[in-house]
């Protein structure tokens, strides 16, 4: 699909299903699509950074695993092309998104903030509060979680903890 069939507010085309072994190569490309422009600076070969984007997109799924073993894993499409996931971790205390990411021609077309305004509503319905984290070299997801209403709970050195609840 191009950009062109694409309207910013025509986005009664995004669905989801759940992820599975057959997807890995797809979640590897939005991996690394995520992370290359951070990496590419170190002046590798591009041997070296599919060799470190590999074990760094390994390392993260089984981290998920392991903090959130009853996440769903899920597939974005969109006009049923494929085009991100989203890892949410649905619990009695809240629902966290544990993880969305966008392939980048998809990005800053609404289909992030959509998906992240319908998860609010879920949290409205449910009147749980919804959490996430945000890498701090990741300033645009952070306005944008802020413009959407998110307040900041905490922080690290590598993160930003964020919360949107009910007030």
């Amino acid at each position: 699909m191009s950009e062109n069939n694409l309207e910013k507010n025509n986005l009664e085309g995004i669905e989801f299903y759940n992820a599975s072994d057959d997807d890995l190569e797809f979640l590897a490309k939005v991996y690394y699509a995520t992370r290359i422009e951070e990496f590419s600076m170190f002046g590798w070969s591009e041997d070296q950074l599919k060799s470190l984007l590999e074990m760094q997109f390994n390392s993260q799924k089984q981290s998920y695993s392991i903090q959130f073993p009853a996440a769903e894993h899920l597939i974005i499409c969109l006009y049923q092309e494929k085009i991100g996931r989203i890892i949410i971790n649905r619990t009695s205390e809240d629902l966290r998104l544990v993880d969305i990411a966008l392939l980048p021609e998809f990005r800053n077309l609404g289909v992030g903030s959509k998906i992240i305004t319908d998860l609010i509503e879920e949290a409205k319905r449910k009147t749980l509060p919804l959490t996430l984290q945000v890498a701090r070299s990741n300033s645009a997801a952070f306005r944008l979680y802020q413009k959407i209403g998110f307040q900041v709970t905490g922080e690290n050195e590598m993160y930003i903890s964020m919360e949107w609840k009910i007030l």
